[in-house]
C-alpha cells in the first residue's frame, strides 16, 4: 500500500482525472462510448510520465484502478494549499 502526502499538484491530477471519469459516464450514459472505465484508464496513461511523477502517482494497475474509483473529497478542494499536507492519497 502506497501513501502519497496531498499537494497542489497531486490535488490537480486528481480533479483532471475525476473530471474525465464523469464525462466518460456521461460518454456512456449517451452511447458516445461503451466502456467509461476503459476510456478513463486511457486517460491516466496518456498523462505524461513527469505530471505522474511530480505528483507521487505510478504508472502500474493498482494505482490506475485506484485513481479510478477515487471521488476527491468536498473538504480537499475547500482547504488552503498550506494545510493539504493534512491528507493524502492511498493506493
Amino acid at each position: 500500500m502506497n501513501r502519497v502526502i496531498l499537494s497542489i499538484s497531486l490535488l490537480n491530477v486528481l480533479s483532471c482525472i475525476e473530471a474525465r471519469k464523469n464525462l466518460a459516464i456521461q460518454e456512456k450514459l449517451s452511447g458516445l462510448s461503451n466502456d467509461w472505465r476503459r476510456d478513463t484508464c486511457k486517460y491516466i496513461k496518456d498523462l505524461p510520465d513527469e505530471l505522474l511523477r511530480s505528483a507521487g502517482l505510478q504508472r502500474n494497475i493498482v494505482c490506475i484502478n485506484a485513481l479510478i474509483d477515487f471521488q476527491v473529497p468536498k473538504a480537499w478542494n475547500e482547504t488552503e494549499e498550506s494545510y493539504l499536507d493534512q491528507f493524502e492519497f492511498v493506493f
